[in-house]
């Protein structure tokens, strides 16, 4: 629910780069549709498919497609890695990646083959959307508590970053049942490779210009390294 809430920057940001010439978009690491169906409301013309590696996640993308009778989006499972196989035939006008999901794709070879298929593939837009992890300390460990339907939710994350901006670290989640105190706890394993938009320039290749790189989900804060909380960059094909 607060992924949904926090989305509706996002998909209005979204909103103001893709025109309505956009007739087919893929949304990488889409998860449950949580930008792709608020998006499929407003771009109703256009065909959308979230690919995402979660079956769990995409599952629940299915029924709120079937709840809310949405015809426009589709569904694929596959992970970041498996994008030049499982879409290699396929051709979009859009390509989205948000909430920092692209950054899973640690293997320097992999990284050239996803996007060597994003530059031959997609036909107009690609929106890569990261943390700025310019303001990251080298390590790190945090905690927070909330309190959700009954359970007391702990959430520590630890990491450390390397100089290529490399990240490895982990989350663990503690329940604890607020009338039993049963504790139930999560580890989830976390390692991500975080892209420079030059690199990022570079892979995708001369054929395409990042024409914005902004700060915030708002399509007039440009980026600043040193104070940012997002790293957005928007690509365009050149003529």
């Amino acid at each position: 629910d607060s992924h949904n809430k926090q989305s509706i920057e996002e998909v209005k940001l979204l909103r103001s780069i893709l025109t309505n010439q956009i007739s087919t978009l893929v949304d990488i690491g889409g998860a449950d549709g949580v930008h792709t169906i608020p998006l499929s409301r407003e771009l109703r013309e256009t065909e959308l498919t979230i690919f995402d590696g979660s079956k769990d996640l995409l599952n629940n993308a299915k029924s709120k497609i079937q709840t809310y009778n949405i015809n426009n989006v589709t569904t694929q499972q596959g992970y970041f890695e498996d994008i030049p196989e499982v879409l290699r035939n396929k051709q979009f006008d859009a390509a989205i990646s948000m909430w920092t999901t692209i950054t899973y794709v640690t293997d320097i070879e992999k990284r050239r083959e996803l996007y060597k298929w994003l530059s031959e593939n997609i036909h107009k837009t690609i929106i890569i959307d990261q943390s700025n992890f310019y303001t990251y300390k080298a390590q790190d460990k945090t905690s927070e508590t909330n309190i959700l339907q009954g359970y007391e939710i702990n959430t520590t994350r630890e990491y450390q970053m390397n100089e290529s901006y490399l990240r490895t670290g982990s989350y663990t989640f503690t329940f604890t049942n607020l009338k039993t105190q049963e504790e139930t706890q999560i580890y989830d394993p976390e390692e991500v490779q975080f892209i420079e938009p030059n690199e990022i320039d570079e892979l995708l290749s001369s054929d395409w210009v990042r024409t914005r790189t902004l700060g915030k989900y708002d399509i007039n804060t440009t980026f600043d390294k040193d104070h940012s909380k997002r790293l957005i960059t928007i690509h365009q094909r050149q003529a």
